[in-house]
């Protein structure tokens, strides 16, 4: 083989190499439960979000290992907290996760489970 050809074909795979790079992985929390959640990502890149009912809310994380507590308050202000399981999120040079969580009055596609009020306002 030539060497432009080569050099061309190693230009390429170093282009591509960083376009992958680049990538960030994703969350998204769609809210199907009828009221407002309040979600705290914990996990590597902790954050919270505020998710109408009916809408959905993505945010750029690392990878890594997450859970999401949530709160969600109706409009006379009664609140519950949940607690969903453990999620992983990948990235790597060729790979990056786009998580997608669904919350749900009864639960969501994360196993929630109640917890108090005290360990939603806890530490991430």
């Amino acid at each position: 083989m030539n060497r432009p050809v080569l050099r061309y074909a190693g230009l390429l795979l170093m282009l591509v190499a960083a376009a992958l790079a680049q990538n960030s992985p994703t969350l998204t929390v769609i809210n199907n439960a009828r009221d407002a959640a309040s979600v705290r990502v914990v996990g590597p890149s902790p954050g919270s979000l505020e998710v109408a009912s009916g809408t959905s809310q993505t945010v750029a994380v690392s990878g890594g290992i997450y859970y999401l507590k949530v709160r969600y308050c109706n409009s006379r202000g009664d609140c519950s907290y949940t607690r969903t399981g453990s999620f992983t999120v990948t990235q790597t040079p060729y790979s990056v996760s786009e998580i997608t969580v669904t919350l749900h009055s009864t639960g969501g596609n994360l196993n929630e489970r109640s917890i108090s009020e005290s360990e939603f306002n806890g530490s991430y």
